[in-house]
């Protein structure tokens, strides 16, 4: 019965249980990896795209999560 050796405790099935889930988390944190270094390249080509077609800037983004407001910006 599949399962069987690794739940009776026998013939080190603790150690192989311990093993291949190491193995197959360093298998996600690879693919992980993968899929993070693709998407920078697709984020990079596209912006080298959009330069050429004339639909990119390279002028740096206005981040309005770090906009302090001033008293203007509210009424008293």
């Amino acid at each position: 019965m599949p399962g069987h050796s690794v739940l009776s405790g026998k013939d080190g099935s603790q150690k192989k249980l311990i093993i291949t889930s190491a193995y197959i988390i360093g298998g996600m944190a690879l693919i992980a990896m993968s899929f993070n270094l693709v998407h920078e390249q697709v984020l990079h080509k596209m912006k080298k795209c959009g330069k050429k077609l004339g639909i990119y800037s390279s002028e740096p983004e206005i981040d309005l999560s770090t906009h302090e407001p001033h008293d203007e910006d509210f009424d008293v």
